[in-house]
């Protein structure tokens, strides 16, 4: 029960989420003022954050999970008419993330021939592996990679241990500032925030046991 209450309070679980949010930074080629022009039509990656697989209604704005379609709609801030959007992520034979996110994208008169899809990888690690697989960093050393801000780190890593430079975008980030002393009574707010920063503990783990970073 008290580490209930621990892993409840805003302060805790802020602090825990901070751990990932902030644990990595851009190189200065990547926020440079000089290098911004370029990389507007350097690759754009957007991983997909996940999918209702059951929902009756087909419309992409609710089969895409919250996380996904944040992502999406985000994705439209870092494109030009020169940039190349790859979208990743896998579903079943009805359904898969790319092709519901590539859907909101033209909706938001993306240009579809700007647009490359792949649908069939389940993980980051899988993202990272077909996406070589589409554009290998023979082709392409550097890439914009678009995730949750608590997802990058990992997914950089990921992806820069196949061959890339990667340019992290994070979006969605679920810190937010606490303000003693209400921060340290048990919100479910925070609850959440500490069980996705565990979930994410424990994905970096996985992936450094499995040697995928």
């Amino acid at each position: 029960m008290l580490m209930l209450y621990v892993f409840s309070a805003p302060s805790i679980a802020n602090a825990l989420v901070a751990n990932f949010e902030q644990s990595r930074q851009n190189s200065d080629e990547c926020i440079s003022t000089g290098s911004s022009a370029r990389l507007s039509s350097t690759p754009l990656v957007v991983l997909g954050g996940g999918i209702d697989l059951y929902v009756p209604d087909n419309s992409p704005y609710e089969v895409l999970n919250n996380d996904s379609l944040i992502r999406t709609l985000r994705a439209t801030e870092f494109t030009n008419a020169d940039t190349n959007i790859y979208l990743l992520g896998g579903g079943n034979s009805k359904r898969t993330l790319a092709e519901n996110m590539r859907q909101v994208l033209t909706d938001l008169n993306v240009d579809t021939n700007n647009i490359i899809i792949e649908t069939t990888s389940q993980s980051t690690h899988e993202n990272a592996q077909a996406f070589a697989s589409m554009l290998p960093p023979e082709q392409a050393r550097t890439i914009r990679l678009l995730t949750s801000q608590l997802h990058v780190a990992r997914a950089a890593a990921t992806f820069e241990k196949h061959g890339y430079q990667v340019c992290h975008i994070g979006v969605d980030s679920l810190y937010s500032v606490p303000k003693p002393p209400v921060s340290f009574l048990p919100y479910l707010t925070g609850l959440t925030k500490s069980t996705f920063a565990f979930h994410e503990w424990l994905a970096l783990t996985v992936y450094r046991i499995k040697g995928y970073l």
